[in-house]
C-alpha cells in the first residue's frame, strides 16, 4: 500500500480506517460510526501512553524520591508538601529561588496538561510545557546543596511528566464528520 491511499476494516457496526501519516508502517487507527442525524463520524483511537504516564506520576508521589547520608528516606508526596508549603530560609539566596520554584513544579505540571486538555496543543500549552522543563534542574539544585541524592520516586516523577507533557493523548480527540473539517470536541 502506498502512502496515499488508505485501509480499512468493518468491526461489528463501525469501519476501522488506518491512514498512513509520513512512513507507510506508522499508520493512525481510525473508526467510522454514523451518528444519529446520518453523518459519518470518525475518531483517532489513541494509544494508552498519557494514561500510564499520569499513573506513573501518581505512583511517584508514593516511592522514595531523595535520600541522605545516614538512610534517612523521603517519600515523593513528603517532598512535593514541604517544599510548597515551607517557607525557605536558607542562608544563600539562590537556595530560596530553587526551593520555591521546585515547589510549583507540580502546580504548573497540572496546569499545563489542563491546559492542554481545554484548547489542545495550543501555544500556551507549549510555554507552560517549556517552563515545566526548565524547572526540574531547580530541583537538583536543592538536592545538591542539601547533600540528598535522588531515588527511584524522583526519577519516575521526572519521567512521567516528561512522558505525560509529551503524549499524544491528553487533549480531546479530533472528530471528523463526512461534510466537515477536523475540530476538536
Amino acid at each position: 500500500m502506498d502512502r496515499h491511499h488508505k485501509a480499512a476494516c468493518r468491526v461489528g457496526d463501525a469501519i476501522l480506517l488506518y491512514w498512513p501519516r509520513q512512513q507507510p508502517a506508522k499508520r493512525i487507527p481510525l473508526v467510522i460510526q454514523r451518528t444519529e442525524g446520518g453523518a459519518d463520524t470518525v475518531m483517532v483511537r489513541e494509544q494508552p501512553v498519557f494514561a500510564v504516564a499520569i499513573f506513573a506520576y501518581a505512583l511517584s508521589f508514593g516511592l522514595v524520591a531523595v535520600s541522605a547520608k545516614g538512610g534517612v528516606s523521603v517519600p515523593g508526596f513528603a517532598c512535593a508538601y514541604y517544599t510548597l508549603v515551607m517557607v525557605p530560609r536558607f542562608p544563600r539566596d539562590h537556595m530560596n529561588v530553587a526551593w520555591l520554584i521546585s515547589g510549583w513544579i507540580n502546580i504548573v505540571v497540572l496546569a499545563s496538561l489542563a491546559m492542554r486538555w481545554w484548547e489542545g496543543n495550543r501555544r500556551p500549552f507549549k510555554i507552560l510545557r517549556a517552563i515545566t522543563l526548565l524547572m526540574i534542574p531547580f530541583c537538583w539544585i536543592v538536592f545538591y546543596d542539601g547533600r540528598l541524592f535522588p531515588r527511584e520516586g524522583h526519577s519516575l516523577w521526572v519521567a512521567s511528566m516528561v512522558l505525560a507533557l509529551f503524549s499524544e493523548g491528553s487533549s480531546s480527540s479530533p472528530v471528523i464528520t463526512a461534510d466537515s473539517q477536523p475540530r476538536l470536541t
